[in-house]
């Protein structure tokens, strides 16, 4: 869960590290058997300040660029207008 309108998806995905849960067609539930832990909800959040993220900002950029997501570094240099 990201916090505020400076905690933005491209952020969370390229540089502060909080997950993202991906589809495994059920094969995760297969791999071990059934726990307390099972049954709980963890959700990750994250919140970042104005100041924080213009300093990550070109880290966001480059490693978006990088990978191939021109979305994510589009969503950095939107904010600068």
């Amino acid at each position: 869960m990201l916090l505020g309108q400076w905690s933005t998806s491209a952020a969370s995905n390229l540089v502060i590290g909080t997950t993202a849960t991906l589809p495994t067609t059920g094969f995760a539930r297969a791999v071990s058997g059934d726990t307390v832990h099972t049954f709980l909800t963890r959700i990750a959040t994250a919140t970042l300040d104005e100041d924080i993220f213009w300093e990550l900002a070109p880290h966001i950029e480059a490693l978006a660029e990088h990978e191939g997501f021109p979305a994510h570094a589009a969503s950095v240099t939107a904010r600068r207008a």
